[in-house]
């Protein structure tokens, strides 16, 4: 599926066309990652996700013995420094944060 995004995200500048990578999103490592059990860790990070970088699915839910998966979703990938300076150290051990469409 192709979408005509030129000027649509200010934040990120032109991006042009942008196409959806299928099966990247929801898909990652999850089945084979450790999954975090301090659901306050969990929350804590999710609280801290800003608007800005344009969300399209925020998600958590519970595992089999008290682990949980939560799961964010972006429009557009953001940086990965911007993920720590955000989000703080470790959190790619409490959540996924991956983007839905790429620049072509």
């Amino acid at each position: 599926m192709q979408i005509d995004a030129v000027n649509a995200y200010p934040n990120h500048g032109s991006i042009g066309k942008v196409i959806r990578v299928h099966g990247l999103a929801g898909t990652s490592n999850a089945d084979q990652r450790e999954l975090p059990s301090d659901l306050d860790s969990v929350s804590d990070c999710l609280d801290r996700v800003p608007e800005s970088w344009l969300l399209y699915e925020v998600r958590l839910s519970e595992r089999p013995g008290r682990r949980w998966d939560a799961f964010v979703g972006t429009l557009l990938p953001v940086p990965p420094q911007e993920l720590r300076d955000v989000l703080g150290e470790g959190w790619d051990e409490l959540i996924r944060v991956e983007p839905w469409l790429r620049p072509c």
